[in-house]
């Protein structure tokens, strides 16, 4: 029996990549068995996994490039554009608005399934020949001025944010949505000219600040709820005019804020987190939930081992969703997506397994970029279409057959069951969003057998290049002509360029222009997140276990749920 929640083990199983031993629960087999097909008259049972939840994530995002975006030009078009595929890819990348036209004919890739080899490999090579969206962008029409963004749906003079919809006049941001004039963000909803914020909710001028909501001018705040007006604090409520959860009178804080260093963010960063690691803290960032384990989760009901998720219901081992119903396995479902099996990027789409980048479908098995179709099986790029069969079109009658047909090949090949593999990705593993929570070295990837892009976009040709000191803590004292920089990483080496909205509000708050390429600079706001994995700890106050992601040897004291509330509300 679990520890987390009333669901027995109906078996221990040993990953036969990692060797380490998971389990199997009575919920998950029952899911297994709920959604198992039935083709020709015949049942199809899902197999339970043979890789540790870990693992089957890591072969899941390993298919997908959110951040790594290249100068390319459109295979269809001939014009120079934004794509997830480096120019030195061999897949055709099309422009998003070329993609969706009706240039091009996704059935004209159409061919018969072969027996005698196995499925994954002539998907592979389907894969190879049909043409793919450039960038993860579903709706291109709702994007104003927002050329370089990827999975986003909706936004206005926006530039480089990952995952989102409702974005305006921001930069920098990953999965979020309602942002107005906002940069650096991290899983955060309602924000309006904040800066460097993570799992934050409804702020307003808000900076350095996680976990926070409902505030307004907050600087260097961690879990802090309806304030004003605070500077270093943990864990307040409905206060004002408080520095290190001390009360002070306006006259007093406001002198205190105007000799504080902003410039010196990394020392008061350095100073902000052993403040909080000796601060009582709740064993996870959740709230509003029923029976539910993992963290980052809220207003959800049975929810298991599960993290960044919201509004969602009867899910394990998800890997962020939203508003999403019966989902095992999955990564980044959203928008009343519902029974989901070990599948990515999903969205208002109902009956998916085994796939990638689906919109508005439904009944659909190992395909990938699909928008509104039904009934398909191994297929890539289609639009509008049923009882397709690797871009091949059947009767319902023909297609209910070779289905059948088709997974008892597979249950043969061993391959009924498993997601893709990640030795077939089209993307490097360093360009893999697998990279950002299970990171390997070029040998290490190599040595498994997965692939590794090796591309180095030029240089650009700037009038200066600036480091170190060359860079003014205060943004208000940058050159005139800082926007034709550019600024050398001080941790990776790489060259970045400043965007005029970025500019604009370093100056406009006094802050240092950043010295940190903006890909570490989210590599450092993931780190501040706790990890996604689950310890058994007692509670510090009544003893209490609760699974926490706050693993047994850190310094935090622990406490649950009920313990915290009285600890904060008294």
């Amino acid at each position: 029996m679990s520890l987390r929640q009333n669901d027995p083990i109906v078996e221990t199983r040993t990953c036969r990549l990692s060797g380490e031993e998971f389990s199997v629960y009575a919920s998950d087999r029952d899911f297994y068995e709920r959604v198992s097909p039935i083709w020709n008259g015949q049942s199809f049972t899902l197999p339970y996994p043979t890789i540790s939840p870990d693992e089957r994530e890591r072969r899941r995002t390993s298919w997908r490039n959110e951040r790594k975006l290249y100068r390319r030009t459109c295979d269809l078009t001939g014009t120079l554009t934004v794509s997830m595929y480096s120019p030195d890819n061999p897949g055709k990348s099309y422009a998003v608005a070329a993609w969706q036209s009706d240039r091009w004919d996704p059935l004209s890739y159409g061919r018969e399934f072969d027996f005698s080899r196995p499925f994954f490999e002539q998907f592979r090579d389907l894969w190879r020949d049909v043409p793919h969206m450039a960038l993860a962008n579903p709706r291109p029409d709702l994007l104003e001025n927002s050329d370089f963004n990827n999975y986003l749906d909706g936004a206005k003079n926006a530039y480089m944010n990952i995952m989102g919809t409702d974005i305006e006049d921001s930069c920098y941001t990953t999965d979020s949505a309602k942002l107005r004039s906002s940069l650096d963000a991290w899983w955060s909803y309602g924000l309006e000219r904040c800066y460097e914020c993570l799992n934050c909710f409804s702020l307003y001028e808000c900076m350095y600040c996680d976990d926070c909501t409902s505030s307004r001018y907050l600087f260097f705040c961690n879990t802090c709820v309806e304030c004003t007006h605070c500077f270093m604090c943990v864990g307040l409520q409905h206060r004002e005019y408080c520095m290190f959860n001390q009360q002070l009178s306006k006259e007093e804080y406001f002198k205190r804020l105007l000799s504080t260093p902003f410039s010196r963010t990394h020392l008061l960063r350095t100073k902000m987190d052993a403040f909080v690691a000796s601060s009582k803290r709740p064993a996870t960032h959740s709230h509003g939930n029923e029976r539910s384990t993992g963290d980052y989760i809220y207003r959800s009901k049975d929810v298991r081992d599960s993290f960044v998720v919201t509004e969602s219901q009867n899910m394990a081992y998800v890997r962020a969703s939203g508003r999403t119903a019966d989902v095992w396995d999955a990564s980044f479902v959203y928008d009343w997506a519902w029974t989901v099996l070990e599948s990515v990027d999903i969205i208002e789409s109902n009956k998916i397994f085994f796939c990638l980048n689906v919109t508005a479908s439904s009944n659909t098995w190992y395909s990938c970029e699909l928008v509104s179709c039904h009934d398909v099986l191994g297929c890539v790029g289609l639009k509008n279409q049923s009882y397709c069969i690797f871009n091949k079109s059947y009767s319902r009658e023909e297609y209910d057959r070779l289905c059948a047909k088709i997974v008892g090949h597979m249950r043969e090949t061993g391959e009924w069951g498993e997601f893709f593999p990640s030795e077939y990705s089209p993307f490097g593993y360093n360009e893999s969003s697998a990279s950002e929570y299970f990171p390997l070295s070029s040998d290490e990837a190599r040595s498994r057998g997965l692939p590794w892009s090796d591309y180095e976009a030029p240089e650009p040709k700037m009038a200066r290049i600036l480091v170190g000191d060359n860079i003014p803590l205060d943004a208000r004292l940058s050159p005139p002509d800082i926007l034709d920089c550019a600024i050398r990483c001080e941790v990776s080496g790489r060259l970045f360029r400043l965007v005029a909205m970025e500019l604009d509000y370093y100056r406009r708050f006094a802050l240092p222009i950043p010295r940190r390429h903006p890909d570490v600079r989210h590599r450092d706001r993931v780190a501040r997140c706790n990890p996604r994995k689950l310890w058994d700890r007692p509670c510090s106050a009544c003893g209490m276990v609760v699974a926490t992601s706050y693993s047994s040897d850190r310094p935090e004291l622990i406490l649950c749920s009920e313990c915290y509330r009285k600890e904060i509300f008294g």
